[in-house]
């Protein structure tokens, strides 16, 4: 399966107009299927401590059986993938607003950032496109543009909000260096989501999660780019950040000997700058974004809907630790060719096998056949 690369949006200079801070907001829980035909209710409450919360797996099949979603949680000590499968996100009757939403978020760090992203991302989406015209793809790119910073701006607003302690004064919290401080709780988390709309679809990622759209017929796909620091361009801004790529023997590239990926949400220790590198200062959001080291600007792609379109596929970063893209697409595109249609089936088989054979990190795939988007 060969891939066939194609060109993102870039918006050198888009203007950022914050909304008001939505704040935490009670979940009003997800149904979870394990698959031992258990179900249960997960009431996650933010303001509550969650990691006690039975992440081992996750099953949503999203409205019709076009779609389904598998998380599973690896080798790791804490799950901290999350996704998201949420169907005509505008609530509207017309058919040309209907958009539905997939994304994929893949924490390090705590859970705090891709639990913040699950619950409050579709909420701003909806507060952002509802008076967007869906039929302006310029328009479309530059809101979700905007978007993803917003998304960026109210997770370090609530997180802050949170973890502080009123007792003591910003500085002492936001400090570069100390894994005691609020920055360091709120985590970061990789993001790839993919918007479904009427006439076209648009991917937007940030980090190394990964969507992908499969052409059966042409035997090729097409990818979204990983975010790592070692490429040239997220090499340079990194630097003129003050900080350093290690890449030391047997190991990825990192930012400052930690961070493999150089885009996310949060991770706003980095998203910091000072000319002395003793003690950077978190700017965020009021610097340059262009000097964060770990930036939230996604890359973004659109383009119409074709006949050769077979399916899209969102995966997090464990199902390409040891694997490529083509490994992981042929095992998919067997199941097909050997007639299961069923997409949570796959879904659970492949992400079973990744567990077992391949990878010890938590996995999250999502599965979207045609008669999704047709």
């Amino acid at each position: 399966m060969r891939r066939n690369d194609i060109q993102s949006y870039i918006f050198e200079h888009v203007p950022i107009t914050l909304s008001h801070p939505i704040g935490l907001i009670k979940s009003e829980g997800v149904i979870v299927k394990e698959w031992k035909s258990r179900i249960k209710i997960a009431k996650e409450n933010m303001t509550k401590n969650t990691d006690n919360i039975d992440y081992s797996v996750l099953k949503n099949v999203c409205g019709e059986l076009c779609a389904a979603a598998v998380s599973k949680q690896g080798g790791r000590a804490h799950m901290e993938d999350m996704f998201i499968c949420k169907r005509n996100i505008l609530n509207s009757s017309n058919p040309n607003k209907r958009i539905d939403m997939y994304t994929v978020l893949d924490g390090h760090g705590t859970h705090y950032a891709a639990l913040f992203c699950r619950e409050h991302m579709p909420i701003i989406l909806n507060h952002m496109l509802e008076n967007v015209d869906l039929s302006d793809k310029n328009l479309v790119a530059e809101t979700i543009y905007n978007f993803f910073l917003e998304v960026d701006f109210q997770l370090y607003d609530s997180g802050l909000s949170y973890f502080l302690n009123r007792g003591k004064t910003n500085s002492e919290y936001i400090r570069r260096g100390s894994r005691n401080s609020a920055i360091d709780k709120i985590g970061g988390t990789t993001c790839t989501l993919l918007l479904l709309f009427p006439t076209f679809w648009l991917s937007a990622n940030i980090g190394d999660s990964r969507t992908l759209l499969v052409n059966l017929m042409d035997d090729q796909f097409i990818s979204t780019n990983d975010h790592s620091p070692d490429i040239s361009s997220e090499f340079n801004r990194i630097r003129n950040a003050g900080f350093i790529v290690s890449n030391f023997i047997n190991d990825v590239p990192r930012i400052d000997g930690k961070m493999a990926v150089s885009r996310g949400f949060g991770d706003f220790e980095y998203k910091c700058y000072n000319s002395n590198d003793i003690n950077k200062v978190c700017l965020f959001p009021n610097g340059n974004k262009n000097l964060y080291a770990i930036s939230s600007t996604p890359d973004i792609t659109i383009q119409d809907y074709k006949q050769t379109d077979s399916y899209f596929c969102l995966a997090s970063d464990g199902f390409f630790g040891t694997r490529t893209s083509e490994q992981l697409l042929q095992m998919i595109n067997k199941y097909f060719l050997e007639g299961e249609f069923d997409l949570s089936t796959i879904c659970e088989k492949v992400v079973d096998i990744y567990c077992s054979k391949h990878t010890d990190d938590n996995v999250t795939l999502i599965l979207i056949k045609r008669n999704c988007f047709d």
